[in-house]
């Protein structure tokens, strides 16, 4: 696995940084946001695209695809797979992706504006298209098999998990790169997001302001990065000697049918993804150890998450661990899915469960085992992973630890 994100570059800063209950959210830095009525977010700090890229690509591509190069590159590496070896796969790369190149977008049209059609980059449109993450990493790797992008929002990197795994089930790949990749911290679309009212007005101390089923939460916090896992079927991991983090057992992508901009309160769609996940599984409710749960911080969404929950596993439900990582990290929409995957089985191999932090006023809504505030030692080797998002989509995995 690769992971890029607002706590870390690399697995180990990012799951180390998680079990401390460190909080990634600062003043946004990338543009002057003091007129915005959110002027928090998580960035990414630190991260150079030329460790990963040659300067040549870096200025021909934008930083949703820096981001997502550098995690395949930190993948394959922690796969031990080497770009010889990719070639000679039968591999394919799966990513999903919700706003493309938004700040190549947005300063293009601006030079557009102010200086005219000729002063505009040839290259904008490649960098803006969503699907070129994915295209990207297939040049840099020369992965020649399928090369696909899933643009469901925020469920799109487990919605790519189940493109890949279909892929892999069929007999037509090997190996596959799958990820979510976003870089959505732009004037635009922060402005774009405070008009729907969904995100946080909690400014004046950012690290507390992601609190997700907490009773004072006011909305998400915008955040950017990527990671990448290495999806591989199993007899071809065995052979070449593979370390393997976990399995995936499967994976149900539902739609509420409600509406494009708000999620079904009665929590129905949700509920048949765990419900189908599970099943397809055949992972009883009693052998689940652990729920990374989608929980952004906003009013509704934790809401009707908990209900969804409790709905599954009834009187068990409280004896689950529900923890979301976004009270630390933020919500990088189509990043999320893949940064849980790896932290469920960061947690199967160190047996620590990453908490909930800020979680300080218990939400009665939200009646569920919040792992609060602090990392907590469990043996766990099964583990639920849900995401949701806008246009009602809702995608549940389950990923089981081996040996």
């Amino acid at each position: 696995m690769g992971v890029v994100a607002p706590n870390g570059i690399g697995k180990q800063a990012f799951w180390e940084a998680l079990v401390r209950g460190e909080s990634a959210i600062r003043e946004i830095s990338r543009f002057d946001a003091s007129s915005y009525p959110c002027r928090v977010a998580g960035e990414v700090p630190r991260f150079d695209p030329l460790d990963f890229m040659a300067l040549k690509t870096v200025k021909r591509t934008c930083r949703f695809i820096h981001l997502a190069v550098a995690s395949a590159h930190l993948a394959i590496a922690d796969a031990c797979l080497s770009q010889g070896r990719l070639e000679s796969c039968r591999t394919g790369v799966f990513m999903g992706n919700s706003f493309g190149g938004l700040d190549t977008l947005e300063e293009q049209f601006a030079i557009f504006h102010e200086k005219g059609l000729k002063r505009l980059s040839p290259f904008t449109t490649a960098m803006i298209s969503p699907h070129s993450a994915a295209s990207q990493i297939a040049i840099d790797l020369s992965i020649k098999g399928p090369s696909v992008t899933v643009a469901t929002g925020c469920p799109a990197g487990i919605s790519a998990v189940q493109v890949a795994m279909d892929e892999i089930a069929r007999g037509d790949i090997d190996v596959a790169l799958v990820g979510g990749s976003e870089a959505p911290i732009t004037p635009g679309t922060v402005a774009a997001f405070a008009a729907t009212k969904t995100m946080t007005n909690q400014n004046e101390n950012p690290s507390k302001a992601c609190r997700p089923f907490d009773l004072t939460r006011s909305g998400f916090v915008i955040s950017e990065g990527a990671a990448v896992i290495v999806l591989e079927e199993l007899g071809h991991a065995q052979t070449r000697s593979a370390t393997i983090y976990g399995e995936i057992l499967g994976c149900s992508v539902t739609n509420d049918a409600y509406t494009v901009f708000e999620i079904d309160p009665s929590g129905e769609g949700l509920y048949k993804a765990m419900k189908n996940a599970l099943a397809q599984s055949r992972v009883s409710r009693q052998e689940l150890d652990y729920i990374s749960a989608h929980a952004p911080s906003m009013v509704l969404t934790d809401k009707v998450e908990a209900l969804a929950i409790n709905r599954l596993f009834g009187n068990g439900a409280k004896k689950i661990p529900v923890s979301s990582i976004k009270s630390m990290i933020g919500h990088p929409m189509a990043a999320t899915g893949i940064l849980q995957v790896a932290t469920c089985v960061l947690s199967f191999q160190d047996h620590v469960l990453p908490p909930t932090i800020n979680y300080e006023h218990p939400d009665p809504e939200c009646n569920l085992d919040c792992v609060p505030n602090k990392a907590r030692k469990k043996v766990a080797e099964t583990a639920l992973i849900n995401t949701h998002g806008y246009g009602g989509i809702n995608a549940a995995l389950v990923v089981r630890k081996i040996g």
